[in-house]
């Protein structure tokens, strides 16, 4: 480890960009959070060079060494080639983002699924002790990491955890999902805003005009009864979801995260209870609050020589 250099790692989220530069121990020394990026995906990558610009610009300044940049994406990406394949929320399809920044930046560049960079995260800095965990971040969009034995779980296409593509209902086999999948059209924090367009505008109360899944979780708490409607729906629909991770993948631990739970959090308790009385083995559950830090501290960890 050379003591000297830093690393630039960026969470590229669904409506929110994350920027740090860390030192060679993981420390933050500067972050940037840009709350709503680009609406193209010109755009979104011209943004996203502006903020390494700037972070890079402070390295100079400070005389920093930076010795690599990682950026976690909310899609399918080929890891080899740093390739997104499939991002909807970016604009993104088959996007050589690895060979766009090398182009500009004379560093090791590091681009990986931002969720499998949560869980790798998670793993390395938290829970080093545990041989795999899954990591579901509802946010935007719904994905799952995993990490067992040490390593990520990508899969052959590098879609392993891509969950939010997991069929919410039978009648979804003839419904087209070009963008979003059928499970986070509904439980996702973009599903949940949905749940409520789909209803007929002139029933629904003043609250819920334009009304984000925060501001639906703020109605459930007071009782609302459409609220509670919409917030059962979508807990019941995660709850399917992480039976499916707990069979198919059976990890150590699953831990739950992203947007949605820095509001619904009160929904674990819940999760927990009906995930388990569909499954004959024990389900470790639990809730993860941090995850925008475990994306940059995984995409650090995978730049560390």
């Amino acid at each position: 480890m050379n003591i000297n250099e830093y690393y630039l790692c960026i969470d590229l989220g669904g409506t929110k960009l994350f920027a740090c530069l860390l030192n060679a121990r993981g420390v933050i020394v500067r972050d940037v959070t840009i709350t709503n990026h680009g609406t193209t995906q010109e755009d979104t990558f011209s943004l996203l060079c502006k903020t390494i610009d700037s972070l890079l610009a402070y390295a100079f300044e400070k005389d920093f060494f930076v010795g690599g940049l990682g950026i976690g994406v909310p899609g399918i990406t080929d890891f080899d080639s740093g390739t997104v394949i499939h991002a909807p929320s970016l604009h993104w399809k088959n996007f050589p983002l690895k060979q766009r920044l090398a182009e500009r930046y004379s560093v090791p560049i590091c681009i990986e699924n931002d969720v499998n960079c949560a869980a790798f995260g998670l793993w390395n800095s938290f829970y080093p002790e545990l041989h795999s965990l899954s990591f579901i971040s509802v946010g935007t969009g719904i994905g799952c990491g995993s990490v067992f034995a040490e390593q990520i779980h990508r899969g052959f296409h590098f879609a392993s955890g891509e969950v939010g593509c997991t069929l919410a209902d039978v009648t979804d086999l003839h419904v087209a999902h070009p963008t979003f999948g059928s499970m986070e059209s509904l439980a996702s924090g973009t599903g949940i805003a949905n749940q409520l367009r789909h209803l007929s505008q002139p029933d629904l109360p003043a609250w819920a005009q334009n009304a984000t899944a925060q501001e639906v979780f703020a109605a459930y708490r007071k009782k609302d009864p459409l609220a509670q409607k919409i917030v059962n729906n979508t807990r019941d629909h995660l709850a399917m979801l992480i039976v499916s991770v707990a069979t198919t993948l059976d990890p150590e631990v699953i831990f739950l995260g992203g947007g949605v739970f820095n509001t619904g959090y009160f929904l674990v308790p819940q999760l927990a209870e009906l995930a388990q009385s569909k499954l004959h083995f024990p389900l470790k559950l639990r809730l993860f609050r941090q995850g925008q830090y475990c994306t940059v501290l995984g995409l650090f960890a995978l730049l560390m020589p």
